[in-house]
């Protein structure tokens, strides 16, 4: 009898088991595979972000204007010189114009306009208004202008005289400016998951560059809305900056956000900067943050 009784129990169980295959399947519910990470006992996928609050990045031409006073320039053998000296320190420098307007002159010598103790102006100039373009062959990152009067020579009864007015240096040079922000990764970059870079841009020129702790991981136009992931390598633990640099001929303005997954046992516990924000374990959690 008993062994008829355990033969039963071996049938009855078959056919539930045999009857739940076909509810499953009649009503379209899947039996999901495991999680592939092994995640233990009270471990859960936390995603801590950080917010940038400015992403700013430029590197474009600019005309710039530096403006001197009006004054006399002479220069006698009794009555001494007087010019006018001007140091310009820019680097990247694309061009200098010196302008001025002479409103009265002796005609007793010539105006001599020198740029790095080299003579680009040396003749007689009539009261009117003048433009001289420096030749960029000429610049360096630091440029001594001078505007001088010609000797009056053997004339010593006067100083050669210019009455100079309106006086300006014009320049144009490639003005660079760039942002960069601190981030600090603990138990994030010992269980890291995933991380990326999220930028927001509001005016966006040309090519941008992210560089992350010294090292260089994008330089390419953007979209306005951009998703950049980052590498565990170019990270480390403690203090990480990102860095937005601009190519030549690009501006971009706008703001960011850092993601970080990572597995954790208590999410609460992490008090540095940023946001945590703690989920259950799901399998191919990290992907759905590239789709």
């Amino acid at each position: 009898m008993k062994g008829n009784g355990g033969m039963e129990f071996i049938y009855f169980l078959a056919a539930g088991l045999l009857i739940l295959v076909v509810l499953l399947a009649a009503f379209g519910i899947e039996i999901q595979k495991p999680a592939e990470n092994k995640i233990g006992p009270g471990i859960v996928s936390a995603v801590k972000t950080f917010t940038i609050p400015a992403v700013l990045a430029s590197d474009v031409l600019e005309a710039q204007r530096t403006d001197l006073e009006s004054r006399w320039v002479q220069n006698g053998l009794l009555f001494g010189e007087e010019k006018i000296t001007y140091t310009l320190v820019k680097s990247g420098l694309q061009g200098i114009t010196v302008n001025f307007r002479i409103t009265s002159a002796n005609d007793i010598g010539k105006l001599i306009v020198k740029v790095n103790d080299k003579i680009i102006e040396n003749r007689f100039l009539d009261p009117g208004e003048y433009s001289i373009k420096i030749d960029n062959s000429l610049l360096s990152d630091k440029n001594k202008i001078e505007i001088a009067a010609e000797s009056s020579f053997w004339k010593i009864w006067a100083p050669n005289l210019y009455k100079m007015a309106d006086i300006n240096i014009l320049y144009t040079s490639f003005s660079e400016d760039f942002s960069q922000y601190k981030f600090y990764l603990g138990e994030e970059f010992m269980a890291l998951e995933f991380a990326k870079l999220d930028i927001v841009l509001g005016e966006n020129v040309g090519t941008l560059i992210v560089e992350l702790n010294g090292r260089e991981i994008w330089k390419s136009p953007v979209n306005n809305l951009q998703s950049i992931r980052l590498d565990k390598v170019d990270l480390r633990l403690g203090d990480n900056i990102v860095a937005f640099r601009a190519a030549k001929n690009s501006r971009f303005s706008g703001n960011g956000k850092i993601a970080v997954g990572f597995l954790t046992q208590f999410p609460e516990t992490i008090n540095q900067t940023g946001i945590v924000t703690a989920v259950q374990p799901l399998a191919g959690y990290s992907n759905q943050f590239y789709a």
